[in-house]
């Protein structure tokens, strides 16, 4: 770790996040623990040269982090945004706010994140200073069209509307809306049937925020016109973090093959464009064509919206652009650590977002592990080139796996079987398609012909790289399904995964290697099983109550182990109750079929 300090504070630092979330310690105290471990620190380093206090002086470095990451995170959290009303669903309000941002329109809906200063309801009015999403479904592509381009970021509107509380977790293992909405800030949802229910009171507009979202815009209105509609929501996705328009049943594929990492704009993409700025402005001198790649770079980072995932890449692509541009070592994992502790410091709540997790967790693991696994393919003295890069490129794919397992496991309870051949196929097809996609939204702007020629090609790439995804993903033997797996176990993995990395490191014997992976899997297995508990015990006749929305679905476990469902809730053209909700549950209790339905 001497070769990279950052990262150990930045590590304290998350860890001291971590346990204010779950132990809530008082401001109070933390403003109090603070300055006294500074003074203790301080008189430490004073009496240093009398007494032999490196150790202490550590302890108390590292406490002192963990406490200034809880007091941090606890004074960035004062006050936790809660839903301000007492009823789950209000008809008939009025919201007053700003328009903070809006997202990109879908086919018949708009979305709008609004800070709202005050509501009206059938309770009465009452002050409300928090955010709000507002979705709008219009059936007239016309008024949803108008209202889309007549509203901006900075505008302060009056919505008519039905105010909701977000979903939260309503049955075992489904994922808390409302918790993920709260650690963005915003506390309700208002929905509006009718685009005629916003009016813009006042026209003002944020004008930085205002030129971003019609940038953002400009861009999928341009790839809409040159892409059909599955070819379109794949781009906006891969270039403009909006993956709203990919279809649900797309992106079970992508989960089951292994590969879902790809729809997120990550490195990939920002490796992209610093080539496509180093290589516009390959004539200009190295300090100017260094200072307008970052100024690509930043402009990239706006128009996506700042994902964890892009911010991440872009403030590594920035450190190591102005390294070589100061001739010093470039140390990825420090600049890894940089962008965590800058992302960290504009919003703490990151560290429990699922973006900024599989993000950095996967990009830690290539660089400490991909090393070693590169050091051992050399050492094969493969002469083949072709197959030594497909070796290499496989190292970096399994790498990340390792790193993210974790996470994955926690948010998608699925353990991918054929990811590493999928990877194969799929990472190269999706950097052509970015590459073409961008180079036609490019053209485009000068030869409508020429972007068309681009944009039918990608369109083909695009269909073939959705039939392999769908055809690993239907595989029998695609991905295992992982019933249980806790933060207990995300901590016992890990706690093995270093042991294996010491276990690269120190031993020189391949067989002495596979006899520590087989050991440590074998307790793996063993360990991580420690803490699973079965809802529905054999035996005994069982009752589960199922929430579908508009009531409960009856889930019954006979004492023979037979099981029958009563109502599983009704089916929509955009939300099925059976494969959203009861598939995934029976899933995770680990039902395979019904024998009685009523």
């Amino acid at each position: 770790m001497k070769d990279y300090p950052v990262i150990k504070y930045v590590i304290f630092f998350i860890s001291g996040i971590i346990l204010q979330n779950y132990l809530n310690l008082s401001i109070i105290f933390l403003f109090s623990l603070v300055p006294i471990l500074l003074l203790v620190l301080a008189g430490l380093q004073y009496f240093r040269s009398k007494f032999n206090s490196n150790l202490i002086i550590s302890i108390m470095l590292f406490l002192l982090v963990i406490s200034s990451g809880s007091l941090y995170f606890s004074s960035r959290t004062i006050s936790k945004t809660e839903y301000p009303f007492k009823k789950a669903k209000l008809t008939k309000s009025i919201v007053y706010g700003k328009i903070k941002s809006i997202k990109l329109k879908q086919e018949q809906k708009l979305s709008i994140v609004i800070e709202v200063d005050s509501v009206d309801t059938k309770e009465g009015p009452q002050i409300v200073d928090t955010d709000f999403i507002c979705n709008v479904k219009e059936k007239n592509a016309k008024l949803l069209d108008k209202l889309y381009n007549k509203i901006g970021v900075g505008n302060y509107v009056r919505i008519k509307g039905t105010i909701n509380r977000p979903r939260n977790e309503r049955n075992p293992g489904e994922f808390d809306y409302y918790k993920y909405l709260q650690s963005k800030g915003i506390s309700a949802l208002i929905y509006s049937s009718n685009a005629r229910d916003i009016k813009i009171v006042n026209d003002n507009t944020s004008f930085f925020q205002n030129i971003i979202f019609k940038v953002r815009k400009g861009i999928a209105q341009s790839i809409d016109e040159l892409y059909n509609k599955n070819s379109s929501g794949l781009l906006k996705g891969l270039l403009l973090a909006d993956r709203s328009e990919i279809d649900y049943r797309v992106k079970e594929s992508f989960i089951n093959s292994g590969v879902i990492h790809v729809l997120a704009v990550s490195g990939l993409h920002v490796g992209f464009i610093v080539l496509i700025f180093y290589f516009l402005f390959s004539r200009a001198s190295i300090y100017p064509r260094t200072i307008l790649t970052i100024i690509g770079l930043i402009a990239f980072l706006m128009i996506t919206n700042n994902p964890p995932s892009v911010f991440r890449a872009t403030i590594m692509a920035v450190v190591m652009l102005l390294v070589f541009l100061s001739n010093r070592n470039y140390n990825a994992v420090n600049s890894l650590a940089i962008a965590a502790l800058i992302l960290l410091i504009i919003d703490p709540a990151e560290v429990f977002n699922p973006g900024f997790q599989l993000s950095f967790s996967a990009v830690l693991s290539i660089l400490v592990l991909y090393p070693l696994f590169q050091t051992k393919i050399r050492d094969l003295g493969i002469q083949n080139k072709s197959l030594k890069y497909l070796l290499l490129f496989i190292a970096v794919s399994f790498s990340a796996q390792l790193g993210t397992l974790p996470f994955t496991l926690i948010y998608f309870n699925k353990l991918s079987i054929v990811s590493l051949l999928a990877n194969l196929i799929v990472i190269p097809m999706i950097g052509l398609i970015v590459s073409l996609g961008i180079l036609s939204l490019a053209v485009g702007t000068a030869w409508t012909w020429g972007a068309l020629i681009f944009s039918s090609a990608n369109m083909l790439i695009t269909d073939v790289l959705f039939y392999f995804v769908e055809l690993f993903g239907k595989l029998k033997f695609s991905h295992l399904f992982i019933r249980e797996f806790s933060l207990q176990d995300a901590l016992i993995y890990y706690l093995f995964f270093l042991i294996f990395i010491y276990s690269l490191k120190r031993f020189s014997s391949s067989f002495a290697i596979l006899i520590t992976a087989v050991l440590l899997i074998g307790n793996s297995i063993v360990y991580l099983q420690l803490d699973d508990h079965e809802l529905l015990p054999d035996g005994e006749l069982s009752i589960f109550m199922i929430d579908i929305g508009q009531g409960d679905g009856i889930l019954i476990k006979f004492p023979n182990s037979k099981y029958g469902l009563i109502d599983a809730g009704n089916a929509t053209p955009t939300f099925d109750n059976g494969e959203r909700v009861i598939a995934p549950l029976l899933k995770r209790l680990g039902i395979e079929k019904i024998d009685y339905g009523f």
